[in-house]
Parts: structure tokens; C-alpha cells; sequence
């Protein structure tokens, strides 16, 4: 079975992209991780040495790698479905 280049790119770019999200996810989740390990105040900040992080940016983070996990699980199975419809039997 002959496979078109559309299906080729498509599939190829489904997959980059989700590759793609995959890592700024588990850079996002890593960011967001060591942020809440930071030294708390008690105004309502983390600290770190001259840098102030504010309580809402570790939540923000952590929202950020979600959206972007989701996006790459949906980047996957697109490609994933492309895959499984081209190898369908019976068709030419």
C-alpha cells in the first residue's frame, strides 16, 4: 500500500509537536516543582536570594504543564489515529 506524502508530513508534524510539548511540559513541571520548594514568607512569596516569587506563579506553572501534557496527548493520539486509519485493510 502506497502511503501519500500528505499523510507522511502530517503524521510527522503530529508527532514533533507532541514530542515538542512533551519537553516544555516537563520543563514547566520541573520549574513549577522547585519553585514550591523555595523558603516560604509569610507576604505571601517564595525566596530566592534576590528573586521574590509570588505564591500564584508555582500555581500558574503548574496549570502551564498541564495544558501543555494535554496538548501533547492530543498531538499523539491525532497522530496515532492517522496512522491507525491509513493502515485500515481494504482500502487504496
Amino acid at each position: 500500500m502506497r502511503v501519500s506524502l500528505g499523510y507522511m508530513l502530517i503524521q510527522g508534524v503530529l508527532w514533533g509537536l507532541a514530542a515538542l510539548a512533551g519537553v516544555c511540559c516537563s520543563a514547566l513541571a520541573w520549574l513549577a516543582w522547585t519553585r514550591a520548594q523555595l523558603p516560604y514568607s509569610e507576604n505571601g512569596s517564595y525566596l530566592d536570594g534576590d528573586v521574590v516569587v509570588h505564591e500564584q506563579a508555582v500555581a500558574v506553572y503548574a496549570v502551564l504543564a498541564l495544558g501543555l501534557l494535554g496538548a501533547s496527548c492530543g498531538a499523539a493520539w491525532g497522530a496515532y489515529c492517522l496512522r491507525r486509519k491509513r493502515a485500515r485493510p481494504g482500502r487504496e
